[in-house]
């Protein structure tokens, strides 16, 4: 009779950690921030050019046009005999 008492109450000691367990997963689930509505926008790739002196790559906004192509900076259209336009 003893056994079956300890037996009873291990089991509903499992049951109520089982059950807590449950609640508190579930209030993790309810509590998480809700979605965006709408994915964020990915800014869009730039073109990267190489220098046509020493052939860094520079971003396409940030190079110096010359007659003959781009260049990393004035320095290198003027030094490869170039001249910026």
């Amino acid at each position: 009779m003893k056994i079956f008492i300890v037996l009873l109450a291990i089991m509903l000691g499992i049951w109520l950690w089982k059950r807590g367990r449950e609640s508190s997963r579930n209030d993790a689930i309810k509590s998480k921030p809700p979605k965006p509505t709408q994915p964020q926008q990915v800014a869009a790739a730039r073109p990267i050019v190489p220098c046509l002196h020493c052939g860094t790559h520079v971003d396409m906004a940030e190079t110096v046009e010359g007659r003959l192509g781009r260049y990393c900076s004035k320095a290198h259209c003027t030094v490869h005999g170039d001249r910026p336009l």
